[in-house]
C-alpha cells in the first residue's frame, strides 16, 4: 500500500511539476496550450465537415470560420490565459506586460511599410521552395487553411483580407510576440530570434511557406524589440498582405491548385523572384537601421543613460525563468501536437 500512496505522490509531483502554469511563466509552457488548442480546432473542423454542410472548407465561408476558429483556439485563448501568470517586474498590468507599450504613430508606420519587403521575400521563397520541392519529386502539399475561388468579388476579396490576414495578424504577434515573447529574458534575444521563428514556421502549417514563415518570424522579432509591442509585427503581416494585393500581378506567385510537376512553373516566376530577392533584402536594412536608431531613441529617452537601461533591463529579466526552463515536457507535447497536425490532417 506504502508502494502505492510513493508511485501515486510521485506521478502526481511529476505532472504538478510539468504540468501545472508555472508562477513565473517560461517561454515552453503557452507551446502545450497552442498544440491543444489547434488539434481541437481541427477536430472541431472535422467533425463539422463529416457533418455533410452546404460548404467546403476551401470555399469562402468554410475558411474564413475555420481559420478564424483555429486562430481563436491555438493562439488567442492561450494568450488571453495565460497573460496573468507573470511574475511582474513593475506596477504595471500583465496585459500591458505582453501587448507592449505605444511608442508613437510613426514606428507602427514603419512596420506597416516593412510589410513591402517582407511581401518581396516570401513571395520569392515560395516560389523557389515550390520548384526545388517538385523538382525533387515530391508531390503537392497544400496547406492546411486556403480558399479557391475563381474571379472573387470585392466583398470576397476584403472577407479574405480580414478574417485571412487580419485576424491572424492579432493572433499570432499575440502569441508568439505578446505571451512567447514576454516569457524570454531580453539577454536572450538571439536565442528567440531562433526559437520563436521555428515555432511561428511549425504553426503556420503551410509546407512551401516555410522558408518565408521563417524570414517573416525573424523579422517580427526585430520589430518585437524595436517597437515595444504587438501591434508593429501584427501591422508588418498587415502590410505584407495589402502589398500582395497591389503588386501581386508583377511579382506573382506559383499556384499550386494549377500545377502538378515542376515543369510546370513558368519561367516568369524565377525572373521575378531573383530581383525581389535583392530590392527585399536592401529594404529590410533600410528598415532595420530605421527602427534601430528608433529603439536606441526611444530608450534612452526613458531611461536617460545607459547605466538606467542596464538597470531596468536586468530588474525585467529578474521576474523571467531563464531560457533552458522553456525546454521541457510541455514544449515537447506542444510541438508533437503540432507533428500530428502536419502529417494527419
Amino acid at each position: 500500500m506504502d508502494l502505492v500512496r510513493q508511485a501515486l505522490y510521485k506521478a502526481g509531483a511529476f505532472l504538478k511539476k510539468n504540468f501545472e502554469v508555472p508562477k513565473s511563466l517560461n517561454w515552453g509552457y503557452p507551446v502545450l496550450f497552442a498544440g491543444i488548442g489547434a488539434v481541437l480546432a481541427l477536430l472541431i473542423r472535422l467533425a463539422v465537415v463529416s457533418l455533410g454542410v452546404d460548404y467546403s472548407q476551401t470555399s469562402i465561408i468554410g475558411y474564413v470560420l475555420f481559420l478564424a476558429l483555429f486562430v481563436l483556439m491555438a493562439f488567442i485563448i492561450p494568450a488571453v490565459l495565460l497573460a496573468g501568470r507573470f511574475t511582474r517586474y513593475d506596477a504595471q498590468s500583465p496585459s500591458a506586460h505582453v501587448v507592449g507599450d505605444y511608442t508613437g504613430i510613426g514606428v507602427l508606420i514603419l512596420s506597416l511599410l516593412s510589410g513591402a519587403p517582407l511581401m518581396l521575400l516570401k513571395s520569392s521563397a515560395y516560389n523557389i521552395f515550390c520548384y526545388l520541392w517538385l523538382r525533387s519529386g515530391n508531390s503537392i502539399k497544400f496547406p492546411l487553411f486556403f480558399c479557391y475561388v475563381e474571379d472573387p468579388t470585392i466583398l470576397e476579396i476584403i472577407l479574405e483580407f480580414l478574417s485571412g490576414t487580419v485576424i491572424p495578424a492579432i493572433g499570432i504577434s499575440l502569441f508568439f510576440y505578446g505571451i512567447l515573447w514576454s516569457a524570454v529574458r531580453i539577454k536572450d534575444f538571439k536565442a528567440a530570434c531562433v526559437v520563436i521563428p521555428l515555432l511561428y514556421a511549425l504553426f503556420s502549417f503551410n509546407l512551401f511557406d516555410i522558408a518565408g514563415a521563417l524570414i517573416a518570424g525573424w523579422w517580427l522579432c526585430i520589430l518585437r524589440r524595436n517597437t515595444e509591442n504587438i501591434w508593429g509585427p501584427a501591422l508588418c503581416l498587415i502590410g505584407c498582405k495589402a502589398t500582395e494585393l497591389v503588386i501581386g500581378s508583377t511579382i506573382p506567385t506559383v499556384d499550386i491548385t494549377e500545377i502538378r510537376i515542376y515543369s510546370d512553373i513558368s519561367s516568369k516566376f524565377f525572373y521575378s523572384s531573383v530581383p525581389s530577392i535583392f530590392v527585399g533584402v536592401i529594404l529590410f536594412a533600410f528598415f532595420y537601421k530605421v527602427l534601430g536608431e528608433f529603439h536606441i531613441t526611444m530608450t534612452n529617452s526613458s531611461y536617460g543613460d545607459n547605466l538606467k537601461v542596464i538597470e531596468a533591463e536586468k530588474l525585467r529579466d529578474g521576474s523571467i525563468p531563464p531560457f533552458i526552463n522553456g525546454i521541457n515536457l510541455a514544449l515537447l507535447i506542444g510541438v508533437i501536437a503540432a507533428f500530428v497536425i502536419w502529417f494527419v490532417f
